[in-house]
């Protein structure tokens, strides 16, 4: 599998390349500057881990509202989402969309690969307190696919990691 950086840099170019021709490097300068601080605002997000969610099913929001009582005690933790392109506007909808108690909890919602080790680091799997792996679309061979990545990514993880199925309807 090819390193995200070199998947990344055809996209890279040809933006740049439209910036130029069109005279807005200006604009496109403070947009990277915006995404890479976006980038490590999850590495640096809490001094004391934060609860990373790998993935999304419906009974994650009711995970969320419980997770903001049991931090209500400890101001500014982060629950940080890894999930996919075609969630991610979803999951804003129903995290942004509605009125949460968070009682002082930081939302955070990346785009990626739960198996993919890189976008693991990228939500800084290392140093998360704790690891919630939501059951997807693609069931037990996703979950297991998931555990082992953690597993990959973040060798020295210590903290639990916890596997919450799909509601049944």
């Amino acid at each position: 599998m090819a390193e995200t950086a070199t998947v990344a840099r055809p996209y890279a170019r040809a933006a740049f390349r439209h910036a130029a021709d069109h005279g807005a490097l200006a604009p496109w300068s403070v947009l990277l500057a915006a995404g890479a601080i976006g980038s490590r605002e999850v590495a640096k997000a809490d001094p004391d881990g934060h609860t990373l969610v790998l993935g999304w099913n419906h009974q994650v929001r009711a995970l969320v509202s419980e997770l903001a009582v049991a931090n209500e005690n400890q101001q500014g933790l982060a629950i940080v989402f890894l999930v996919t392109d075609d969630d991610k506007p979803e999951v804003d909808r129903l995290l942004f969309g509605r009125e949460f108690d968070l009682r002082g909890t930081r939302l955070v919602v990346r785009s990626g690969t739960r198996s993919h080790e890189a976008d693991l680091r990228r939500v800084a799997i290392e140093t998360a307190r704790s690891v919630v792996v939501p059951r997807g679309e693609d069931g037990d061979p996703g979950v297991v696919k998931c555990l082992l990545a953690v597993r990959s990514a973040a060798p020295d993880f210590e903290g639990p990691v916890v596997e919450i199925g799909r509601a049944h309807v």
